[in-house]
């Protein structure tokens, strides 16, 4: 890993962090959490095994090169909020809204 990589983790350690105390604070947990992504065509797979047990509705954009995907699921805790943001960051090319 090279310096700036390094501290580019921790800067997103610490917005992660920073995302699940103002999401405790925020929301009464177990709630429903509606997560939106837009994802290039190539990552829709790999961005869809993330949301198993979730309702998930997708649209293509007018060429087809990006698909916006949206997942709900009842999430106990922000905690897992933020888990599956840290797992969707992994997916190629993904833009969380």
């Amino acid at each position: 890993m090279k310096k700036n990589d390094a501290a580019d983790g921790e800067k997103m350690s610490d917005e992660y962090a920073k995302f699940e105390e103002t999401l405790s604070s925020c929301e009464s947990w177990p709630c429903d959490y509606c997560f939106k992504f837009i994802v290039p065509a190539a990552s829709v797979p790999e961005m869809m095994e993330l949301f198993v047990g979730f309702s998930v509705t997708t649209r293509e954009s007018s060429k087809g090169s990006f698909v916006s995907v949206t997942a709900t699921a009842t999430m106990r805790t922000a905690a897992e909020v933020v888990a599956v943001y840290r797992q969707a960051a992994t997916v190629p090319g993904v833009i969380s809204l």
